[in-house]
């Protein structure tokens, strides 16, 4: 059985991807046509630096989608595993206040979707729990109940 969840934060990753390429290739186009009319004067060297930097910013973004895409696209197609482990879809109450999000390794923006990463205090102590599990957990300095609705 698929992760359906899983499999609908790839085609949001997907289409993340599919914008950033083009954005990418747009931000290297600039910075190639500011690196042309840098070279006479100080100010032009600087809107090149900061072209440069913009693009770079952008590749690291992409590849980084790239690479969660990748771990997502592996994961979907497995079994629901019995503990949560690293990406995973959660839905939890933490003190009778009910959220859900996604579980990764390198979380990043997606418009309406929420991810923790799984290295974070908050995803350790997530990470072997079972669906119905409750326990308590010292959070932002004050002890808070989790309690484990769905995973998927």
């Amino acid at each position: 059985m698929q992760r359906k969840k899983l499999a609908k934060l790839l085609k949001l990753i997907d289409l993340e991807i599919g914008k950033t390429e083009r954005r990418v290739s747009e931000a290297k186009k600039v910075a190639n046509e500011v690196a042309k009319t840098a070279t006479t004067s100080w100010s032009a060297g600087g809107d090149r630096e900061y072209a440069q930097s913009q693009s770079d910013i952008l590749e690291g973004y992409y590849q980084t989608l790239k690479a969660l895409g990748k771990e997502v696209g592996e994961v979907s197609t497995k079994e629901l595993p019995k503990a949560i482990e690293s990406f995973s879809y959660l839905k939890v109450s933490i003190d009778s206040v009910v959220t859900n999000f996604f579980l990764v390794s390198t979380p990043l923006y997606l418009p309406n979707t929420k991810m923790i990463s799984a290295d974070s205090l908050f995803g350790r102590s997530l990470v072997g729990k079972r669906e119905g599990e409750s326990y308590k957990l010292n959070l932002e300095g004050k002890e808070k109940t989790i309690v484990i609705i769905e995973v998927g």
